[in-house]
C-alpha cells in the first residue's frame, strides 16, 4: 500500500551541511520520492550540500525556526509547481532521527488509514539516547500537560518526528497562515488541530539520539518552551482557531 503513496521527507535546517551529508545519503529512496531542505539563512553551504545530494532546497530569504520552515516545504508541496507529495515526514537535520524508522511512521497511514502518526521515544520499543537530564524533565511536563488538554493519550509530544497526510490542511478550520505561529508554534498548533479536529492518529516508537557534541538544540529556555505549548492552550480556550 505505501507504493501507492507518494512521501516526501521535510528537513528544516540552519547550518547543518556536516550532518546533512550523512543524513540525506541514509534516507531509503526506495520508500521516499522527494527530499526537500529548508535552508534556514545557513552561513555553512547546508544549501550546497543539500543540492549536490539530490534534494529539493527551497532557501528562506529570512530565518524563522523550523516551523516557518517546515510551513515553507508544505506551502510548495500544495501549490503543484514544485515536488508533489500526499505525505510528508518531517524529521530534523542534526540527525538524531533514524531514516530507517521512516517506514514505521508511514505503515500506519497506508494500512490503517491513519492522518497522523507520531514518533515516540516512551513507547515500548522507542528509546532516547545521550538526552540531558533537565530536557527530559521539561519534555514530560510538557507532554502531561498536552494529555490533559488534548484529552488524549499523548506520550511524547516534542519529539518531531512525524508523519502526515498532507490532505489534512485541505481542512479550512486548520490554517498554518496565522500571524502568530512562528518558530516552534506551527508543529504543535498542526498537532493540536488534527488531534481536536477527530483526524485519525497514533504513536509508534521511534530512537531519538542526541548529538554527543555540538548543538542539540536551538530551542531557548522559557520562551521556546512556552512557544511550543501556546497553541494548544489558545486553541483549547478557543482564543485562536
Amino acid at each position: 500500500m505505501l507504493d501507492e503513496l507518494r512521501i516526501a521527507v521535510v528537513i528544516p535546517a540552519f547550518n547543518e551541511a556536516r550532518r546533512l551529508g550523512h543524513l540525506i545519503p541514509a534516507i531509503p529512496k526506495d520508500l521516499v520520492d522527494e527530499i526537500i531542505v529548508v535552508n534556514d539563512q545557513s552561513t555553512d553551504g547546508t544549501a550546497e550540500v543539500a543540492r549536490e545530494l539530490g534534494a529539493y532546497v527551497i532557501d528562506r530569504e529570512e530565518r524563522g525556526g523550523p516551523g516557518p520552515g517546515i510551513r515553507s516545504a508544505l506551502d510548495v508541496l500544495r501549490t503543484g509547481e514544485g515536488p508533489k507529495a500526499d505525505v510528508v515526514v518531517v524529521m530534523a537535520a542534526n540527525g538524531k532521527h533514524d531514516p530507517a524508522q521512516i517506514v514505521n511512521l508511514l505503515r500506519p497511514i497506508a494500512e490503517e488509514q491513519c492522518d497522523l502518526v507520531r514518533g515516540s521515544r516512551f513507547l515500548d520499543g522507542g528509546m532516547h539516547v545521550h538526552m540531558p537530564w533537565h530536557r527530559l524533565a521539561l519534555i514530560k511536563v510538557f507532554t502531561a500537560l498536552a494529555r490533559l488538554s488534548l484529552r488524549q493519550k499523548i506520550t511524547d509530544a516534542t519529539g518531531g518526528y512525524q508523519a502526515y497526510r498532507l490532505s489534512v490542511l485541505d481542512d479550512p478550520t486548520i490554517d498554518l497562515h496565522q500571524a502568530w505561529l512562528g518558530r516552534y508554534e506551527v508543529e504543535t498548533y498542526l498537532m493540536a488541530k488534527t488531534l481536536l479536529r477527530g483526524y485519525r492518529w497514533k504513536e509508534v516508537p521511534v530512537n531519538i539520539t542526541y548529538p554527543e557534541t555540538g548543538t542539540y538544540t536551538r530551542a531557548r529556555a522559557i520562551v521556546d518552551w512556552w512557544g511550543y505549548f501556546r497553541p494548544i492552550v489558545l486553541v483549547r480556550l478557543g482564543l485562536k482557531h
